[in-house]
């Protein structure tokens, strides 16, 4: 969770989680692993729908919570790709223009914070979107 505060009583609280959509991992409890099999021990994609049902329910809670669904699988050769690619790097932008919208008009006060804090903005926006693939 990121906390944006300014010194107010009213923060700008973020929560960011990932959800896994693998079909199959394995899971791991000290000496003790098993690879989910859908049955006994359920796989990851059968509960991301429950998972991301659940964080519906507590985006009351904050004022942005960006969720990013991937697949990725803890067994070689450690496959790694975002559910869909295209809604990831659209969705973090507009989660970020929503941030800083809000960081606007909660301490529009202080202006020299806001400045650093939209150029801020503006760096991170670029970086999640180069991570995410985005052409540079």
């Amino acid at each position: 969770m990121l906390i944006i505060y300014n010194g107010s009583r009213n923060p700008i609280c973020v929560g960011i989680v990932g959800v896994n959509h693998a079909s199959v991992v394995t899971s791991r409890k000290g000496d003790w692993s098993y690879r989910t099999d859908g049955a006994k021990y359920k796989r990851p994609i059968q509960e991301a729908k429950v998972a991301t049902h659940r964080l519906q329910e507590i985006a009351k809670d904050y004022c942005e919570i960006l969720v990013l669904p991937y697949r990725a699988a803890n067994e070689p050769p450690h496959l790694f790709e975002w559910v869909d690619k295209i809604d990831t790097r659209q969705h973090p932008v507009a989660s970020l223009q929503r941030i800083s919208n809000k960081y606007q008009a909660r301490f529009r006060s202080n202006h020299f914070v806001l400045k650093r804090s939209f150029c801020a903005t503006r760096r991170a926006d670029h970086r999640i979107g180069t991570a995410l693939g985005a052409p540079a």
